[in-house]
């Protein structure tokens, strides 16, 4: 499925909203592929209400951009087009969490915004998960025992967390669903896969999915697949 591009407006237009505010860059959060997570605070905005991090977008150069991935799809510099050097991400992920949210699974993805940090930089402000990430996560079930040292975590994928009944069926079709219709190139990824250990029924977690960087593709031919991979929503 080939995208088209909406009618050239301003985020006014649109009524998409930027949020100012001031990152910390001497706390890092994280890092990725396409910037550092560094803790935010919004101006005007009580202290302590809700975390926040921030991460700037950084500008690159077509034969950069594709550099940073290992065997990259041929065609991956005309579904990632960049705009004036820029990947366009916290868009992205603005609009992966409207998704979300217009289909009442916005529990999925931290809420997503675009920030406008001090240094006059732009970037995806998110809401900060209190978790770890999904290998992470697998690798302090094996150090205390509860999966086997022969499980091989570097291969783990979401069905794993599937397999081993951390999640639900239910859950997995969820995330499945979403990260075909952002048609998210990474979706395979554990790192991008938070876990909230839930205290209620330890046998299972909470799943929260960031990283959207790679969202929204100028075509998406995942979606062709989506029927066979996702069974819990074939009647849609």
């Amino acid at each position: 499925m080939q995208g088209s591009e909406f009618s050239l407006k301003t985020l006014r237009e649109y009524k998409i909203k930027i949020y100012c505010g001031q990152g910390d860059k001497s706390d890092e959060v994280g890092s990725g592929k396409f910037g550092k997570v560094i803790p935010f605070k919004l101006h005007g905005f009580p202290t302590g209400s809700v975390s926040l991090v921030f991460k700037t977008e950084n500008k690159t150069d077509s034969d950069t951009f594709i550099s940073l991935f290992k065997n990259p799809p041929e065609n991956y510099q005309q579904l990632y087009p960049l705009k004036g050097g820029f990947l366009q991400a916290p868009l992205r992920a603005k609009l992966a969490f409207d998704l979300a949210n217009i289909l009442k699974l916005s529990d999925r993805i931290p809420c997503m915004e675009i920030g406008l940090n001090n240094h006059q930089e732009y970037g995806t402000l998110m809401v900060k998960v209190k978790g770890v990430s999904a290998d992470r996560y697998l690798r302090n079930l094996q150090v205390l025992g509860y999966i086997g040292k022969s499980f091989d975590i570097d291969h783990a994928s979401l069905k794993t967390l599937l397999k081993l009944e951390l999640i639900d069926e239910s859950v997995y079709s969820e995330i499945i669903l979403l990260d075909y219709l952002w048609g998210r190139g990474d979706r395979t990824k554990l790192a991008n896969v938070m876990v909230v250990p839930l205290e209620a029924n330890i046998g299972k977690v909470h799943i929260q999915l960031i990283d959207m960087d790679l969202c929204f593709p100028a075509g998406n031919d995942s979606l062709n697949s989506l029927y066979i991979e996702c069974d819990y929503y074939r009647d849609w």
